[in-house]
């Protein structure tokens, strides 16, 4: 999770970014709005922490800005005011997704946080879901980089009993791979993390992959049993 925190208190700013950090996300900190913009000029987020109170403008007008951006208006904003600092009114019509009172700890900041984060994620999976091909148009090429060809053939059997079809197994260019991964390309991410989920592994890009309905799944290592 990418996260930039917009705060422009030099002591109070360092201590959420420690836990949002300690909660495994990648975290950026700019002190005011104006910074906080030209940062995503360069740099998506998955959410955006800001005070109601920022200096050169208010958290919610910031929101407002974001959204209006076509490159930035599905990232998740989170408000966190003090008493009197932003009417929920506000908040709303600009388009904020959860406001929270600064009296609550770092750590529970964090918790809503991530929860609000894995909700979106959740419900764009979904929506994305519902619109992907079937598995059976899908072609999946499967590859050794274990040296198991037996546990590469049982995940090539796996991923057929799931309907895909597969086209080829085969071996890998080094038997070095940590574990085993489904690679994409590019437009494929969404058929790769369908893939991805009923294998319970991960996944990566493809560089130089042109047709999004052809995956390639790098088979690791048996991890235990039923993996």
């Amino acid at each position: 999770m990418k996260a930039l925190l917009v705060d422009p208190d030099p002591q109070r700013a360092p201590v959420l970014a420690a836990a949002l950090d300690a909660g495994g996300a990648e975290v950026s900190v700019a002190p005011s709005a104006s910074f906080a913009l030209t940062m995503l000029e360069w740099n998506k987020q998955d959410v955006i922490i800001s005070r109601a109170r920022l200096g050169d403008m208010e958290g919610h007008e910031l929101c407002a800005i974001v959204r209006s951006d076509p490159s930035t208006k599905d990232v998740r904003f989170v408000l966190v005011v003090g008493n009197g600092e932003a009417a929920p009114a506000q908040a709303a019509v600009a388009g904020v997704d959860l406001v929270l009172p600064d009296a609550l700890s770092s750590a529970t900041i964090v918790t809503r946080v991530v929860q609000l984060v894995r909700r979106q994620t959740e419900s764009t999976a979904a929506a994305a879901a519902s619109t992907l091909p079937a598995p059976w148009a899908i072609r999946v090429v499967v590859l050794n980089g274990s040296g198991d060809i037996v546990y590469t053939r049982s995940v090539a059997s796996r991923i057929q009993a799931l309907s895909y079809r597969v086209t080829h197994v085969g071996k890998a260019t080094s038997f070095n791979y940590p574990q085993t991964q489904v690679y994409y390309p590019p437009a494929g991410e969404a058929i790769a993390l369908r893939l991805a989920k009923q294998l319970g592994v991960p996944v990566q890009p493809l560089p130089g992959g042109l047709d999004p309905r052809r995956l390639v799944v790098i088979v690791g290592p048996k991890r235990g049993p039923g993996n």
